[in-house]
């Protein structure tokens, strides 16, 4: 009865707040249909009505053209008065073959233009155009609106006046005398002046359905209720009770211990007061407070029947936002305080605690008391509230009470089932914390329990007869009460009522006795040559017996949730080289699952977006498993923890430097042996593959943790290993004899088997790096040996005093023999470590110098053709072929359409490029493709600038001041050009087909990958163009310029750093992602800054294009005074040291 006496209190509370929403507020026939008639056709979007009684959104736009027709019709000229009758005739019949586009204009809802246009055609069937009377049209039609809408919602009769308003708005637009429009426009300022409310359908409205739902009653009877209590739910009724409430507090300042804390209730009472005032006071000048007379809202006694309400929503209920909705409605208008109602909430759940969660209920409660306006801060509440706090003591402390004689049987399934079967009983009604007393009466006992329960357990140990095995069946027999704990009682309770003691008790004991057990077995421990630790025990042991123990301890740890701190006293100092040798094992088996992955994988293309084999990601499952192996460790030793890292790091990357000189010396092998177009689908498997290593490395290797383990390695100081070499073949020039195509360097002497990245059956390509493993003395011999046309055709040899050389440096050098055949190649050393930076930085440099090695063969076919589009035998066939030149502005603004160069050399060529990229897009991992476009782009300009100018081995040769080879120029094979410059236009094609070839590979490159096209022979072939146009005069002073100031960058760096300013190298820098970038970007930064000492010998081979064989001795004196120059500033001469005035003497 009292949750049924409770509903009318609640209808009249969530009907209030419905007639509030600004749904359900009165409005206008103004506001919706338009304020007067220079308006007629402006429709407010969410103020207008439908037929159910809900706003409609119509947009209340409006084409120009039907606005002009409306004032154009408002102020034409007086019409006969017949005209207007026979025109809505017209109209009329127009509407009823359905041209209704005027009416389409209007802004309405298509159920709104729908119930419009049906009342029309009914209005039609009534009207009689000799009855030439405008009072008796719009009188017709009001009846017709009122009875469609009747017909479609009773409750909702008043909205027949919108559309008598919008039909008088129709016939303003017909054409009338002035009269006519006096009268419509008398009318439809009558209709506009009244107002529209809204009727609410109970059925509508979702609050009422939970309310159907949640009480038990029909709509029906809901509905009649609502009816009955109309009158009782006026808004000035509300505002009246409000005012009257907020002279009556709940709360005395004296209710509270301390004035700051009523303040802040009260200023939260008023808060919540006032939001009610202005909700409720959004129609009060549509009443006259004076005329009526109040009538209660609220209940007279709200706080019980908010506790009857509370009663039926939470039996049963799952507390939807919709019936929290309705509970904030009762708090709303009954103003009720946020305290009170916590409190409500807390008491509703002791009585229903059965059909909702003790989470459910708390949650309710602070919500509502945030709703109010409070914040939740018991220490801050009044006294009155802080009293009954204490409810929930009196149903707990009998329970706690009769647990306490059975806690000794803990260990009994069934006893410990019960205990904490009450515990949660407990639990569950203890909204504001256990108390003290009741936590007492369960923990007091419980480290006495965990004592008897281990005395148990080392009672069958005889203290004579101590082995390994009985030290792991007790930590069996811990594990085993560990888990039984862990899985019968929740974890919360470890806290709650301190069953932590017991687990803790047990773990300390177990590990306590058990480095003792273990101590008093062995008798010596020493390293062995491989680094491993040696146990000597009193009596043969079985070492898996050993690796056990280790493994129980980890577990007893975790298990128990020991502290960290103390297990790491407890067992990282004696059990650290035990645990060494583990990690030595684990290393071992890494290897060998490593090994069965790699050797069961078939190469089968993956629908994995990288296209690698699924072997790959089997592997660096592997890899991960045995990384989390050493992290659960949780090693708290730094150095040992990052020593244990290491080890596993360093198994991880020499695995990866085997699997990749696998797989990149059966990739060469293959496309040396094999046609680019019929290489076989595997290979590009394997590709993938090395791409996706790459890739995962950094999935694997975090960067906070291989820096943090590298700098505890590095501060040891007993991390020092071996030294890295590496090497860079850069050119080779054969001045007596042909360049073959298959020459290549051979590299022997101090690298021969010392890396595994270089192999005699090899064949390097110009500006590749190779890395080798040296041994750490003072100086190493390299020799090379050129090869062209299968023949060794000269042998170079070099002492490297690695000493005498900076660490990180990179060292440029030419060797040149008697028969004038020149090498230039370059190295660079550093020490390495045995840390994470540097085990990662060398795969992934092994990795680089790999794809490196692989990327030329993968794009020869493309390379070829671009070699041969880029000579002048092609320029001249074009030209034949095509006369008109598509002159191009500015490369990187790209404001050229690239499709207007149609040339079909570059047009085949870019086709052959676009073949290539889609038959490779399903079958290779994008950033190979990438590399790929990259060096197909390197090659395009290079060959371009090679064509437009001598190549740089011209320059070279003309060094020398041997006549015989002076003498040779004209006749030299290697890559043969004529002195003699291109002519503009010539020059201009081939900028053209260079512009046409870099919009192509932008557009498959991803967006990233666009700064990498900059490169520095990029910037050299725009410094080409912009010279190419000038005089040789104009040419020479710009060198000029040019060399000031490289002599002035020169002396800067050298001033600063007292160094070569190049980038510093490491492997380590390839290590993370963030020392690749800061490496990128220094690169970038040196590059750009040392731009004119990059590009300087543009401005020489463009003289030599210009002038031939006239300008070699200019050149030449050019070249010889630079290198002075450079010289005299790398060893510190001053400014000084005069340069030859010849330099600046015209040829």
């Amino acid at each position: 009865m009292e949750a049924i006496a409770s509903l009318d209190p609640l209808i009249k509370a969530v009907y209030l707040m419905y007639k509030s929403d600004p749904r359900f507020l009165s409005h206008s026939i103004a506001e919706i249909v338009g304020i007067s008639t220079m308006d007629v056709k402006r429709r407010v979007s969410d103020q207008s009505t439908s037929s159910s009684g809900s706003k409609s959104s119509r947009s209340s736009g409006e084409t120009k053209n039907s606005r002009k027709r409306i004032l154009g019709r408002l102020h034409a000229s007086n019409e006969k008065p017949e005209t207007f009758f026979i025109e809505l005739a017209n109209k009329l019949d127009s509407l009823a073959k359905g041209y209704h586009t005027e009416i389409e204009d209007w802004g309405m809802s298509a159920e709104e233009r729908k119930i419009f246009i049906s009342m029309l055609l009914t209005f039609r069937t009534l009207y009689n155009p000799v009855e030439q009377d405008i009072n008796r049209l719009i009188n017709d039609f009001q009846l017709v609106a009122a009875k469609n809408i009747h017909a479609r919602d009773p409750s909702n009769a008043s909205v027949h006046l919108v559309y008598l308003a919008r039909f008088i708005d129709y016939l303003l637009i017909l054409r009338s005398s002035s009269q006519q429009k006096d009268i419509l426009i008398m009318h439809r300022n009558e209709i506009c002046a009244k107002r529209f409310y809204p009727q609410i359908r109970i059925q509508d409205l979702p609050k009422f359905e939970v309310i159907s739902k949640v009480y038990g009653v029909e709509f029906l009877h809901l509905n009649n209720r609502v009816l009955a209590l109309k009158g009782e739910c006026r808004e000035v009724d509300i505002i009246y009770e409000l005012e009257k409430k907020d002279t009556r507090h709940r709360f005395k300042e004296s209710d509270f211990s301390d004035p700051g804390d009523y303040r802040e209730w009260l200023q939260g009472r008023m808060r919540f007061f006032r939001k009610a005032l202005d909700r409720f006071q959004q129609e009060r000048f549509h009443f006259n407070v004076s005329k009526s007379s109040p009538r209660p809202v609220s209940p007279k006694n709200r706080y019980q029947t908010f506790d009857s309400v509370l009663d039926v929503f939470m039996n049963g209920s799952t507390m939807c936002p919709v019936c929290q909705e309705i509970i904030k409605d009762c708090m709303f208008v009954w103003q009720l305080d946020g305290y009170e109602v916590f409190m409500s909430v807390i008491r509703a759940y002791l009585r229903r605690r059965d059909y909702i969660r003790k989470d459910d209920a708390l949650k309710l409660a602070r919500t509502l008391l945030d709703f109010s306006g409070l914040p939740f801060k018991p220490e801050m509440w009044p006294i009155p509230i802080k009293s009954q706090v204490g409810i929930t003591e009196s149903l707990n402390t009998p329970i706690v009470q009769s647990l306490a004689p059975i806690m000794d049987d803990l260990f009994n399934p069934a006893t410990l089932k019960e205990i904490v079967t009450k515990l949660k009983e407990v639990h569950s009604t203890s909204f504001f914390g256990i108390s003290e007393h009741s936590k007492l009466t369960i923990t007091l006992n419980l480290p006495k329990i965990s004592k008897k329960r281990y005395k148990a357990m080392t009672s069958s140990i005889e203290k004579n007869s101590v082995t390994l095995e009985n030290v792991s069946m007790l930590l069996n027999c811990v594990l085993k009460d560990l888990q039984y704990l862990s899985t019968n009682i929740p974890l919360q309770f470890d806290t709650l009522w301190d069953f932590w003691i017991v687990k803790y008790d047990l773990a300390k004991r177990s590990l306590t006795d058990t480095r003792r057990l273990v101590s008093s077995l062995i008798t010596e421990t020493i390293m062995d040559g491989s680094g491993k630790w040696i146990r000597n025990y009193k009596i043969p042991t079985n070492t898996e017996t050993m690796k056990c123990i280790l493994s129980k301890m980890v577990q007893v740890r975790d298990l128990a949730r020991f502290p960290l701190h103390e297990f790491s006293k407890i067992v990282e100092p004696y059990f650290y080289p035990d645990y060494y040798s583990l990690c030595q094992d684990w290393c071992l088996d890494m290897i060998d699952e490593a090994s069965e992955v790699l050797q069961a994988e078939t190469f089968e293309l993956s629908k994995d977006p990288s296209y690698s084999n699924k072997s790959i990601v089997s592997l660096f499952n592997v890899f991960f498993r045995y990384l989390s192996k050493v992290e659960r460790l949780k090693w708290t030793d730094k150095l040992q923890n990052a020593t244990l890292f290491t080890l596993v790091c360093g198994t991880i990357c020499n695995i990866l430097n085997e699997y990749c000189e696998h797989l990149t010396l059966d990739i060469i092998t293959n496309f040396q042996e094999t046609d680019a177009s019929d290489v076989d689908q595997v290979y590009y498997v394997k590709i993938s593959n090395l791409y996706a290593i790459l890739q995962k490395l950094d999935m694997i290797f975090c960067d906070d943790v291989i820096e943090d383990m590298s700098s505890v390695m590095e501060s040891s100081k007993t991390n020092i290993g071996s030294r890295l070499i590496v090497v860079k073949v850069k050119s080779a020039e054969i001045l007596t004899d042909k360049f073959a195509p298959t020459s290549y360097v051979q590299i022997s002497g101090c690298l021969s088997q010392r890396t595994r990245a270089i192999r005699g059956d090899w064949l390097p390509q110009w500006q590749e790096e190779f890395l080798a493993v040296i041994d750490n003395k003072d100086s190493q011999v390299i020799r090379f040996e050129l090869v062209a046309n299968n023949n060794v055709v000269a042998n170079f040899a070099y002492d490297l005093d690695l000493n005498s050389t900076s660490i990180g440096t990179e060292n440029t050098l030419t060797l040149t023999n008697s028969d004038f055949i020149s090498l230039k190649w370059s190295y660079w050393h550093e020490t390495l470590l045995t840390d994470p930076l540097h085990f990662i930085g060398t795969t992934r440099a092994t990795l680089m110098a790999s794809i490196q090695r692989i990327i030329p063969f993968l794009g020869s076919d493309i390379c070829g053709s671009i070699k041969t589009l880029f000579t002048k035998s092609t320029l001249s066939e074009m030209r034949a072929m095509n006369l008109d030149i598509c002159k191009i502005g500015d490369f990187l603004k790209a404001e050229d359409n690239p499709e207007q160069i149609i040339d079909k050399s570059v047009v085949e060529t870019c086709d052959q490029i676009n073949t290539k990229v889609s038959q490779l897009k399903p079958i290779l991992n994008c950033l190979a493709i990438d590399d790929l476009l990259l060096y197909i782009w390197s090659q395009i300009v290079r060959h371009a600038t090679d064509l437009a100018i001598p190549p740089l081995s011209y320059l070279r040769r003309i060094r020398s001041k041997h006549d015989e080879l002076c003498s040779m120029i004209d006749s030299v094979s290697i890559a043969p050009v004529s002195p003699e410059i291109l002519a503009v236009d010539d020059f201009e094609r081939v900028v053209s087909w260079v512009y046409k070839l870099f919009a192509l590979v932008c557009s498959h490159l991803t967006s990233q990958r666009h700064d990498s096209l900059l490169t520095l022979d990029f910037y050299g072939f725009l410094k080409m163009r912009s010279l190419y146009h000038q005089t040789l005069s104009d040419i020479q002073k710009e060198y000029k310029s040019c060399v000031d100031r490289c002599e002035s960058l020169l002396r800067f760096q050298m001033g600063n750093f007292r160094t070569n300013c190049g980038v510093a190298k490491s492997v380590a820098r390839q290590s993370t992602q963030k020392k690749r970038k800061d490496l990128l970007e220094e690169e970038t930064d040196v590059q750009m800054e040392n731009l004119d000492l990059t590009t300087r010998e543009i401005f020489l081979r463009l003289m030599f294009a210009k002038d031939g064989s006239r300008s070699i001795e200019y050149i030449s004196r050019s070249m010889e005074e630079f290198d002075r120059l450079t010289n005299d500033i790398m060893t510190g001469e001053k400014k000084a040291s005069k340069r030859s005035s010849r330099l600046n003497s015209p040829i």
